[in-house]
């Protein structure tokens, strides 16, 4: 801008400086020998008029090329400006859609922190939720075990009495029945590494949960995926338990049970035989988690190695 000013000033000056001469410049175009006939009287004279002429046309020459040299100057001065004027919009507006898509990034950032949050908490409950169950639910399955192991004894008490009274088919009957409460399945086996249902782990055994240590693994499984049985067995609770939903609890054999809660719907009822991998039932249609816990007798040990 100060150069472009410069320039503005000096073709103002040169203008000026012109501005006397025009008058007599455009006289001399109109008739140019009219001062050597004027008044020149001798040869001399009029030389010195040619030289006048020459002189001045040569002068008016000089400046009006300057001139224009200047104003030449000052529109390639105007068209650098417009250039960077040009450049100066177009990264303004850079910077503007930039600053804009970074505003954007930042809202899309703390929408999704917002919805990985909600999804947390959900999942912290789920996991509190099904440990809560499960614990409401060890005194039951306590029970069974106890009822299960003095049925047994009994059998096995009536069986040896059968047997000193020489009945002896009453008493291989008796023997059959005492067997049948633990032989629903072999027990657990290692795992073939397949989840019982398609998703990632959300929380590992032992994990530290608000509940305390997380008593099961619990998955974060995909909507309505199906949930299959993790060992052979018979399925001795399937439904709804209390206010924590579906649940169900699958007997393996040889004293292990697996607690499975969080179902959205239930394919098997209580007292159904099932083989490891069949079909138990679908998660819910959108957020659900699979709680799985094993028992061996009253104690909850780690399903990890036979998942």
């Amino acid at each position: 801008m100060d150069k472009r000013t410069a320039v503005e000033a000096d073709i103002r000056q040169q203008n000026a400086a012109l501005q006397p001469l025009l008058p007599v410049a455009a006289r001399l175009s109109i008739a140019p020998d009219a001062a050597l006939l004027a008044s020149p009287e001798t040869a001399s004279e009029s030389v010195t008029a040619l030289s006048v002429l020459g002189g001045f046309s040569r002068l008016t020459q000089q400046r009006a090329q300057a001139l224009q040299s200047r104003e030449d100057e000052l529109h390639a001065i105007g068209i650098d400006l417009d250039n960077r004027q040009k450049e100066l919009a177009d990264l303004l507006a850079q910077q503007t859609r930039e600053r804009n898509a970074a505003a954007a990034r930042t809202r899309i950032a703390a929408r999704q922190e917002a919805v990985a949050d909600q999804g947390a908490q959900k999942a912290r409950k789920a996991v509190a939720d099904a440990m809560q169950a499960a614990a409401d639910l060890s005194a039951e399955i306590d029970a069974l075990v106890r009822q299960e192991a003095e049925a047994r004894a009994e059998l096995e008490k009536e069986a040896a009495a059968l047997t000193r009274q020489h009945q002896l088919e009453r008493a291989r009957h008796a023997r059959s029945q005492a067997q049948a409460l633990s032989s629903a399945g072999q027990g657990v086996s290692s795992g073939s590494g397949h989840a019982p249902v398609s998703g990632r782990v959300a929380v590992r055994w032992g994990q530290t949960t608000e509940a305390g240590p997380a008593t099961g693994i619990t998955y974060a499984a995909l909507s309505s995926a199906p949930v299959q049985a993790p060992c052979t067995g018979r399925v001795e609770f399937a439904g709804p338990f209390r206010s924590f939903g579906q649940m169900l609890i699958l007997d393996c054999g040889r004293n292990y049970r697996f607690v499975l809660s969080g179902l959205g719907q239930l394919n098997v009822s209580g007292g159904q035989s099932i083989r490891k991998a069949a079909t138990l039932g679908q998660m819910p249609a959108s957020d659900g988690m699979l709680f799985v816990q094993l028992r061996h007798g009253t104690q909850v040990v780690s399903p990890a190695p036979f998942l």
